[in-house]
């Protein structure tokens, strides 16, 4: 009876287990200019520009994807109008070329803002979360970055294991509550 309990111990610590990366990733980004954002009245308009970045990933956590510059246009000036929509990017790695997507959602007014990010997207074996982030300004560029945080997929074998050690829980609970019947004389 213990030998299960230590079992189904031992499946549910390693199904819990983060999986572990593997040798560093060298990746860099694409640079980018993107136009026509926010343009309701058919002039100037917002526009943001995705400086490329080589970074290397080396385990889970924050990693910078590009350094973002905001241009406000002369859409400042129209008021109460919103946007939203997705800029796509890719860029290249030690493991291959890669894409992902950046949802946007900008808002005109006399200082327009823009949030980019905030979607996850999967790729070999990791959860990339854009993390978001908000830039505003009524004339002059402003800077930002946008980074990510990487995080494991856990693969079939993981799952498999927890399920297994579920059900030996299970099965170990049952089977003890079998045993244990109180008879009165």
């Amino acid at each position: 009876m213990k030998s299960a309990y230590l079992f189904a111990g031992a499946a549910l610590a390693a199904a819990l287990a983060p999986v572990s990366a593997n040798a560093a990733i060298v990746f860099t980004t694409n640079a980018n200019h993107y136009e026509s954002l926010g343009d309701s009245i058919g002039s100037t308009f917002d526009q943001i520009d995705l400086s490329s970045v080589t970074n290397t990933f080396t385990g889970y956590g924050t990693y910078l994807l590009n350094k973002v510059t905001f241009t406000v246009g002369v859409n400042a000036q129209a008021g109460g109008y919103s946007q939203s929509g997705t800029l796509a990017n890719a860029g290249t790695s030690t493991l291959g070329a890669f894409a992902y997507s950046i949802p946007y959602t900008i808002f005109i007014s006399s200082a327009d803002t823009i949030t980019l990010g905030g979607n996850t997207v999967v790729w070999n074996g990791y959860n990339i979360k854009v993390n978001e982030l908000t830039l505003s300004s009524g004339s002059a560029p402003v800077f930002g970055d946008l980074t990510a945080t990487v995080t494991g997929v856990p693969e079939a074998a993981t799952w498999a294991l927890m399920l297994a050690g579920f059900g030996l829980v299970g099965s170990a609970m049952r089977r003890r509550r079998q045993s244990a019947q109180v008879t009165f004389a």
